[in-house]
């Protein structure tokens, strides 16, 4: 039996099946806790209209893998995955960091940050710039240096030609449609449980930036398009890549997922990290589902583009607030 095309006679881990359960155990809390909420009937209702999402993507074949992976695919190392997860943390601990250190040595001759650029909004924001700059672009080098068999297993088989990178696109963004309902309803049915006041920590350094038009401008931009680029790189061109050599995609996906949302855990956002990393792991989820999908990294991209670019739009309606 195809595996790859079946929806409901896999093993484990079918990808509707999974859903479907999720999606049942928040009907069935929203039902439970009706009387003790009032806001669970909104929960309740939103509930089942991602349930009928769900059937209508599975209703025109979205669960459904049209394209298998290449048995003669070349393979990913271990080493150039750990190279790239290398490039990625030592940049943004040791060189950026090491750097900063040393221009206000340059400028101060002072070996530690004076207290009135640690209080600088815009000298944060202007810091986590260079620092997404930075990551971003030594990344990209450091794939652009491997073997050409090892950037073709990065981005996925499909991923040349104008015509699949443009299906693929469409394919990716449009599956936000089904994607950030099923995410924003996890989300608020967490924050029932464990509700929090604390930011995200990449919405706190967008936030900080509004004072700096431009500025804010110029990060809302890397968020939304450079981002997104380099973390599919890092965790579905590399990571999940290589798992799934070992593991069978469906196990990669989920690994990866789980190591994708410990990567944005922050101490400073307290209780919000259990709704954030819920949050994320069914988001990654879905990243990696679509790249396995559509074999193309730039399915996944497009949606993880849309997702950021939606939640950037969130924040901006949110700072404006009532008219």
């Amino acid at each position: 039996m195809n595996d790859s095309r079946s929806l409901f006679f896999v093993p484990v881990l079918d990808v509707l099946s999974v859903l479907i359960v999720l999606e049942v155990v928040i009907v069935v809390c929203s039902f439970l806790f009706t009387e003790r909420d009032q806001d669970m009937p909104d929960i309740m209702d939103q509930s089942i209209v991602v349930f009928l999402i769900l059937l209508i993507a599975s209703w025109f074949n979205f669960f459904i893998r049209p394209y298998k992976n290449d048995p003669s695919s070349p393979p990913l190392y271990g080493w150039e995955v750990g190279g790239a997860f290398l490039c990625f943390l030592g940049i943004a601990t040791i060189v950026v960091p090491a750097s900063l250190m040393i221009w206000v040595f340059l400028q101060k001759g002072l070996w530690t940050l004076p207290d009135f650029l640690m209080a600088d909004a815009s000298f944060q924001g202007l810091l986590n710039v260079a620092s997404i700059l930075s990551v971003s672009i030594g990344l990209l080098l450091y794939s652009l240096g491997l073997r050409t068999e090892a950037q073709r297993a990065v981005w996925g088989n499909r991923a040349r030609g104008i015509k699949n990178v443009l299906h693929d696109f469409f394919m990716g963004a449009s599956t936000w449609l089904i994607c950030y309902p099923l995410v924003a309803l996890l989300a608020q049915l967490i924050a029932r449980f464990e509700p929090s006041d604390q930011e995200q920590t990449a919405v706190k350094a967008l936030r900080m930036t509004t004072e700096t038009p431009l500025l804010f401008a110029f990060t809302a931009l890397l968020v939304v398009f450079l981002v997104p680029i380099a973390e599919e790189m890092l965790f579905r061109g590399f990571l999940q890549t290589w798992l799934r050599q070992k593991l069978g995609w469906r196990y990669a996906i989920l690994v990866t997922s789980l190591i994708f949302a410990l990567f944005h855990y922050s101490s400073a956002q307290g209780t919000a990290n259990l709704t954030l990393l819920s949050s994320l792991f069914i988001l990654s989820c879905f990243l990696g589902f679509l790249y396995e999908r559509q074999g193309s990294l730039w399915a996944s991209i497009a949606l993880h583009m849309m997702f950021n670019g939606i939640s950037v739009l969130i924040l901006m309606e949110s700072m404006q607030g009532p008219a």
